[in-house]
């Protein structure tokens, strides 16, 4: 899919594209990933292409960079929570013995 829309963007026949991905993975301007299926069983080989994902490398990396904020905060909240329900039933636990 990426060679056909690159093909079709650039209006020139790309007979060699895995090429031009390395180099652009290995000067870190991608990030290429592969995707997870459920089931892989009944692949072939034209599928394997279809099988990997390429990401612009700055906003792969803002993606992490805001998903760990968002995973920080959870924790913090979470951690919150936890000590609030503790403290009220510390509070419940003297009302009753009170």
């Amino acid at each position: 899919m990426l060679k056909t829309q690159a093909e079709q963007l650039l209006d020139v026949k790309i007979e060699d594209y895995e090429h031009f991905i390395s180099d652009l993975a290995i000067d870190k301007k991608i990030v290429i990933k592969k995707n997870v299926a459920e089931d892989n069983s009944d692949t072939t080989d034209e599928d394997e292409h279809n099988q990997w994902n390429v990401y612009s490398a700055m906003y792969y990396r803002m993606e992490q960079n805001v998903a760990k904020i968002c995973l920080n905060l959870i924790y913090s909240v979470m951690r919150m929570l936890k000590m609030y329900m503790k403290e009220l039933l510390t509070l419940k636990n003297r009302k009753y013995r009170a």
